[in-house]
């Protein structure tokens, strides 16, 4: 009977350390390679992950998020809650980069630059401000899933 409890006690310890040290446990990431460099995105496919997106949280070098649209559209995006700047890559439903917003400011009153693609698209990245001048993003290019 000792021996049992010692057993799921340390299984038990083993998860509490796992979902404490997991953060978001419920998120889906995805690797996109753009360009020859690889990103972890963490994927924003609900009107829930969407609205939410990165407020509030600083990026980690070649990490994002990748929002995933039903079907094409022109969304509009602002940088409200965003504690540093991001670059906003559009990508068309073939996968092609149509646009680069980069290093878009933060947004600390209530009167915020609101972007929007120029066309219709499927997927929009986040990255850390600076990351497409750093890595050579640039229109035209395509995404590798």
């Amino acid at each position: 009977m000792g021996q049992m409890l010692k057993r799921i006690a340390a299984a038990l310890l083993i998860s509490i350390i796992f979902f404490a040290c997991c953060g978001d446990c419920s998120a889906k990431y995805k690797i996109v390679k753009i360009n020859g460099v690889s990103f972890r995105l963490e994927i924003a496919d609900t009107q829930e992950k969407r609205e939410s997106g990165l407020s509030g949280r600083i990026l980690k070098d070649n990490e994002g998020m990748l929002f995933v649209f039903e079907s094409p559209c022109r969304p509009y995006f602002w940088m409200k809650g965003c504690p540093r700047p991001l670059d906003i890559v559009w990508v068309d439903e073939s996968l092609k980069i149509i646009g680069v917003e980069k290093n878009a400011p933060v947004c600390t009153d209530g009167d915020c630059i609101v972007y929007r693609p120029t066309s219709k698209i499927k997927y929009v990245i986040e990255l850390k401000g600076g990351t497409a001048d750093d890595t050579g993003l640039a229109v035209g290019q395509k995404l590798e899933i």
